[in-house]
Order: C-alpha cells, then structure tokens, then sequence
C-alpha cells in the first residue's frame, strides 16, 4: 500500500504473524536477537573476512542488503515511505527462508552466519526507526 491507494484497515490483518505486517518483521528481529544470545560466540569479536556465502539463501539475504542504499534513494526521491517497508518486509522474508535453511549457532559456518545475521539485525533496526517502530529483542 501506498499514499495514492485506498487502504482498508483490519486488525486481523495489522496483527498476522505470518503476513506484510509489522508484527512479522518484528518477529524476525526477534528471531535474530534470540539467535545471537544463544551463541557462545560474541559477534563484535568476529572478523568481518570469515563472512562466506556459500547456501542460495545466505547470498540471497547478502543480495537483499545490498539494496537498502538504493530503497533509501528512493524513498527520498518518490517521498513514499511504502517503499521501505516493502524493503523491510522482502529483507524479513529472506531472512526467515535462510533461518529456515541455514543453522547458525553449532553449525560449521557459525561464525560467517553470525556476522550475516548482525549485518540483517543492523539493517532492520535502521529502518524501523526510520518508520517510528521500536525493534524488540523479544516478543
């Protein structure tokens, strides 16, 4: 949705786990927080070089991150913030598919995939305070 479409409020919807919905990034947000204290490993410590995208997803996810410099272009240039929603939205999905796909705590690529997850966790945050939602370490 948009500033030029209708849109037709419904609480069901606002409130879905499993849709376009704040409740689901902030759930992935959540999802990365939850990763990162069950680690043993303290993520600040981890060289950014060990970082290696090896599963269709993690480069799908590293590829999406990629994007925000140009999705905050255009948010400025159109003046529609929808935009970086949508971005939010795509990001939490990726994110979700790699959860989905790729161990991280106790795997062999579990630093790499620490370091990706900050990288998400950092994205994330950034731009639900740019859209005026608090991220939550838990739901």
């Amino acid at each position: 949705q948009n500033r030029k479409s209708d849109y037709r409020f419904s609480y069901d919807s606002m409130l879905d786990p499993k849709g376009n919905t704040a409740v689901y990034v902030l759930y992935a947000y959540a999802r990365i927080a939850g990763v990162l204290r069950r680690s043993s490993q303290e993520v600040s410590t981890l060289d950014a070089s060990a970082l290696q995208l090896v599963e269709p997803s993690e480069r799908a996810l590293a590829l999406q991150l990629l994007r925000l410099p140009e999705v905050l272009a255009q948010v400025e240039e159109d003046l529609l913030p929808s935009r970086l929603v949508d971005y939010v939205y795509s990001l939490a999905v990726d994110f979700t598919t790699f959860y989905m796909e790729c161990p991280v705590v106790g795997s062999e690529q579990e630093a790499s995939r620490l370091i990706l997850i900050e990288v998400v966790r950092r994205h994330l945050e950034q731009c639900l305070q740019l859209l005026g939602i608090e991220p939550l370490d838990q739901l």
